[in-house]
């Protein structure tokens, strides 16, 4: 779209058929709607900005969105990795929001205009990279496939995803789109359909709502989630949520389940990270580098984190250093004097920004169990950490004492590192199923200049959490460091599996990882990924051209 004094807008079109376009029924609906549409205007729905006429056909010019359909991201999901739980519950609670603000918008009168998508599904549910939900069509759908012969007991929209009222051709409201939501949630949740077989097998099993529980396709699934997918998907919808909004609060509380809370930002480098290859293919230049106009995500680590993990720069400074300068991507002597400095920096630095670990009893427990200092030193001095006490309730002292030793030992890390390792090692002694004492643990071993202990506590974190992005992450800094860059490559690339919110580092990485092996080409490879997760890492790019000249 262009306008005056050289306003642009890129958007997108969409036209009716041209068979469609002689049709005045079809017409008139088409154009109806498209006004109803276009009243919408919520972050999780597609925005329409105009509609109308050219020439012979009929047009709807709506937001144009940098992303893939729910429906392509669940394939991928398929051939690479499943979906993260908390990723599918983040985007259903954005699907909840766009529709609970539909079904309750009023026209300038006040009026109820009761507007029920009726055909949610994966198709019309776009996942943009900046990790924006928006929902496609609405009031559209229903009328793009209707002509002016419509039938009786003709269905409108995709029968895997309908309700069963839906199914059955009986009149639905706002629930009906609340089941499909849960369709959809249980796809992203277990891998699979809800509703599988033939056309007529579906149908079927839609309308008598069955479907294989959640909790024996994914055992492990929590009892919340699956209580979530269950209700949603209740045949009678009087047993469902009655509103999405209420189906929201559910499903947000779900996400405080998890120790990092999800956000757009996450989503966008899980959803970039699944078409990684197409979005740097799209953006490449033949200069090796990205377009300028590449969209990038705020609030990456990026800033402070590069600068401490480049392996072959000269000097282990905290400053940029430049790739092109062709001594400092040379072996010898020197490279790995600043290897062994510049890893001693980020083991003490590059995750202590992640601030407290949550997760830990209540303040109440705290105060019961350890009023002053003077109590966190008796604990202290037991050989474990643990105090005396009958069998039944040795186990709820014993981690009430690891989590004042732990919370103690973290307030003491930045005046006395020594002091805050003797309480941490306390804590785990007293609770060894401590993640994050392992993990703080790792850490102060790393700045106290301990690597065997240090690689110790982060293959302990990795044996309770095999998950653990972070302490992967510096477990494969310890091994570039003694120069195990075959090992190296292995937690690096376990480490870009996960997708984390540091991916363009851990890709950085394990192309380094990989160049000091001789794999050139893999290098390459992971760096150009490093570069489409992360298209401002300087260090990134620069190496990326590098390698590319020297080809």
């Amino acid at each position: 779209m262009t306008g005056e004094g050289g306003f642009e807008k890129l958007v997108a079109i969409k036209r009716i058929l041209p068979h469609l376009s002689d049709d005045p029924e079809f017409v008139d609906m088409f154009m109806r709607e498209a006004r109803l549409a276009a009243l919408l205007s919520h972050p999780n729905i597609v925005q329409i900005y105009d509609f109308g006429r050219e020439q012979a056909t009929y047009y709807i010019a709506m937001e144009y969105l940098w992303g893939n359909d729910l429906r392509a991201v669940l394939q991928r999901t398929k051939d690479q990795h499943p979906l993260p739980i908390e990723c599918a519950l983040y985007i259903a609670s954005r699907i909840c929001a766009g529709l609970e603000y539909s079904h309750n918008l009023r026209d300038l009168s006040g009026k109820p205009l009761n507007i029920i998508h009726r055909d949610v599904n994966p198709q019309n549910v776009i996942l943009t990279h900046q990790g924006e939900v928006k929902i496609l069509d609405f009031g559209i759908a229903k009328i793009a496939e209707m002509d002016s012969t419509t039938k009786v007991g003709t269905l409108k929209g995709k029968v895997p995803y309908m309700s069963p009222e839906q199914a059955a051709g009986q009149i639905v409201d706002k629930r009906s789109d609340i089941f499909s939501t849960g369709v959809i949630l249980y796809e992203m949740l277990t891998g699979a359909k809800a509703f599988q077989g033939a056309a007529m097998e579906v149908l079927e099993r839609v309308r008598k709502a069955e479907f294989t529980p959640p909790e024996l396709v994914v055992p492990d699934l929590p009892p919340e989630v699956c209580e979530i997918l269950h209700r949603s998907l209740a045949k009678n919808p009087e047993q469902r949520f009655q509103t999405c909004a209420e189906m929201f609060r559910r499903l947000d509380d779900c996400l405080t389940l998890f120790s990092e809370r999800q956000n757009a930002e996450n989503l966008a480098r899980q959803i970039r990270h699944l078409f990684v290859d197409e979005l740097f293919e799209a953006k490449s230049h033949e200069g090796g580098g990205v377009c300028a106009h590449r969209p990038v995500m705020a609030g990456s680590p990026g800033s402070e984190i590069t600068r401490t993990l480049m392996l072959e720069a000269e000097e282990p400074s905290m400053n940029d250093a430049d790739p092109s300068d062709q001594d400092s991507v040379s072996s010898g002597p020197r490279l790995w004097l600043s290897v062994l400095l510049a890893i001693t920096v980020i083991l003490a630095a590059v995750f202590y920004r992640y601030g407290p670990v949550k997760g830990l009893v209540d303040k109440a427990t705290l105060s019961e169990t350890a009023d002053n200092k003077s109590q966190v030193q008796s604990i202290a001095a037991s050989p474990t950490g643990m105090t005396t006490g009958t069998t039944e309730h040795a186990g709820q002292v014993a981690g009430a004492n690891a989590t004042v030793l732990f919370q103690h030992g973290l307030e003491l890390l930045g005046t006395d590192p020594n002091g805050a390792r003797d309480l941490i090692e306390k804590s785990v002694q007293a609770d060894p199923s401590n993640v994050d004492g392992h993990f703080e643990l790792g850490k102060l071993h790393g700045k106290l200049g301990n690597q065997d202990e240090a690689m110790k506590s982060y293959r302990n974190v990795v044996q309770l959490d095999p998950n653990h992005s972070r302490a992967l992450f510096n477990l494969g800094l310890l091994y570039a460091e003694r120069g195990e860059f075959a090992h190296g490559e292995q937690v690096f690339a376990r480490v870009v599996a996960l997708a984390p919110t540091f991916l363009d580092q851990a890709y950085f990485n394990l192309a380094m990882m990989q160049r000091r092996q001789g794999k050139t080409e893999d290098s390459i490879q992971s760096m150009a990924r490093a570069v489409a997760a992360n298209p401002i890492n300087s260090k990134a790019l620069a190496y990326l051209r590098l390698w590319k000249e020297e080809r």
